[in-house]
C-alpha cells in the first residue's frame, strides 16, 4: 500500500484489503479523537472548577472589605462609649459618695426637713437606684466588650487570607 499526494491511502489490488485499511484508519482516527474530545472535557472542567474558585475567592474578597467597613464604622463610635462611659462610672461613684455624706448629715437636720428628705428619697426610689445602677453599668460595659469583640473579630476576618481555606 502507498500514499496519495493527499494524504490518502492508495491501495492498488483488492478492493477488500482497502475497505479493511480504511476500518484500520477510521478506528484509530476514533480513538485520537475519543481521547482528544476526553482531554479536552477534562480541561473544561478543569477551567469550571477554576472559575468556579476565582469567583468565591473575589466574593470572600469583597465580603472581607465590607467587614472591614462596617468594622470601622463600629469601632469610632463605640470609643466614644466607652470614653463616657467610664466617666459616667467615675460621676455614678461621686454623686453615692455625696449622698452617703448627705445621709450621715441627716441627723443634724430639723425633723421636719429630715421626714422631707426622705420622703422625697422614697419618691425616686434612691435606695433601689443606689442598688441597681452599678448593676447597669456593669452589665452596660459588658455589652460594649461584647460589641468590641465582635469589632476585632471583623476586622480579624476581613485580614483572613483569601487563599486561606475554611475548615
Amino acid at each position: 500500500m502507498g500514499w496519495r499526494p493527499d494524504g490518502r491511502a492508495a491501495v492498488a489490488g483488492r478492493p477488500e484489503a482497502a475497505g479493511g485499511l480504511l476500518q484500520a484508519a477510521v478506528a484509530a482516527r476514533t480513538t485520537q479523537l475519543t481521547q482528544a474530545n476526553a482531554a479536552l472535557q477534562a480541561e473544561i472542567t478543569e477551567r469550571k472548577q477554576l472559575e468556579t474558585q476565582l469567583v468565591q475567592s473575589q466574593s470572600l474578597a469583597s465580603i472581607g472589605q465590607l467587614a472591614a467597613g462596617v468594622a470601622h464604622e463600629i469601632n469610632n463610635p463605640i470609643g466614644y462609649v466607652f470614653a463616657n462611659h467610664g466617666t459616667l462610672n467615675t460621676y455614678q461613684e461621686q454623686l453615692f459618695g455625696l449622698l452617703g455624706a448627705y445621709r450621715a448629715a441627716e441627723d443634724q437636720l430639723p425633723a421636719s426637713l429630715a421626714t422631707s428628705l426622705a420622703a422625697h428619697r422614697e419618691r425616686v426610689g434612691l435606695d433601689y437606684l443606689h442598688d441597681d445602677m452599678p448593676a447597669l453599668i456593669r452589665e452596660s460595659r459588658e455589652g460594649l466588650m461584647r460589641v468590641r469583640q465582635i469589632v476585632q473579630d471583623l476586622k480579624d476576618f476581613s485580614r483572613i487570607d483569601v487563599g486561606q481555606e475554611w475548615q
